[in-house]
Parts: C-alpha cells; structure tokens; sequence
C-alpha cells in the first residue's frame, strides 16, 4: 500500500446526517515534505548542536582527567609513554560519553514534541517523503554539529580569556 495515505472526508447519510470516514487516498509526497521539512530540519539541528557541544565539553573533561590520571607517569618520566597514552584514551572516553549523552538526551527530547509525531506519522506513510526528510534532518544534523561545536570552542577561549585578564 505504498504511495496511499489515510484522509478523513465529511459524508452525507441517507437521513441527512454528516460523519466522517476515512478513506485512502494517493499521497503527494511533495506536499509532505513541504509540511515536514522546517520540523526536520529544527530535529536535526537541535541534535547536532547538542551533539558538538557534548563531543567539545566531553573532550576537555576527557582531557583534564587524563593530565590528572596520569600525572604520577609524568612526575617520574617527562617524556612518558604512558602519560601520553592515559589522556589519549581519557580524552577519547570523554569525547564518546559526552557526544553520546548530549546527542541521545536532545533526541529523545525530540521525538516526543508534537511537531516531530506529526512528520514522523506521514513520513511512515510515504516513504519518498519520508527519505527526503531524512536526508534533510541528517544534513541539518551535521551543521547543527559543527556549529555546537564552534560555540561551545568560542565560549571556552572567551573564558579563558577572562580568566588569563583577572590572574594578572
């Protein structure tokens, strides 16, 4: 039954009463995606941005643990390999936990606003519509990703910047 939808029409009975009933119908796929698309567009960039955030958060927590973990290996041998590989693998622990945390926390919140029901219920009824709304939330995503990236990369250089201005 691809390429139908279900559409409600008002009837008339035979004692002249109106009801509805539902009927399927060709689906214009169009019309879908230009309904949907500013929804999947927001999803995706809404996920994206928390994503960055949390991947640039995470990566300097991951960081700091690692230069804390590893500072006995550094006490002892400056040019340690070992101190090297503990922040390597912490920073990468910390790059995981927070990208996964921010990104599948802002996800969930997503998909349970009206909007996103409403675009996911005709995305399942077309699935033309529903491709071409993917690729536009999983666009809209990668921006969303870059660009929470650079504002949580800007909110840390301005706070040491302020930070540097008070120590002197």
């Amino acid at each position: 039954m691809s390429g139908l939808t279900r559409k409600k029409v008002k009837v008339r009975g035979k004692n002249g009463r109106t009801f509805q009933r539902s009927v399927m119908v060709k689906s214009n796929t169009d019309s879908i995606v230009r309904q949907h698309w500013k929804t999947a567009a927001k999803a995706g960039f809404a996920i994206g941005a928390a994503t960055g955030v949390g991947v640039y958060g995470g990566a300097m927590a991951g960081h700091a643990w690692g230069h804390r973990a590893g500072s006995a290996a550094y006490a002892k041998n400056k040019n340690s390999d070992e101190y090297h590989a503990k922040v390597a693998s912490r920073t990468k622990a910390g790059v995981y936990a927070g990208g996964l945390g921010l990104g599948v926390g802002t996800a969930v919140g997503v998909t349970r606003t009206r909007a996103y029901k409403q675009m996911a219920t005709a995305a399942r009824s077309d699935q033309a519509a529903g491709g071409r709304l993917a690729l536009i939330q999983q666009g809209a995503s990668y921006v969303g990703g870059a660009a929470g990236a650079l504002t949580a990369w800007g909110t840390h250089s301005a706070a040491q910047r302020i930070r540097e201005r008070f120590r002197k």
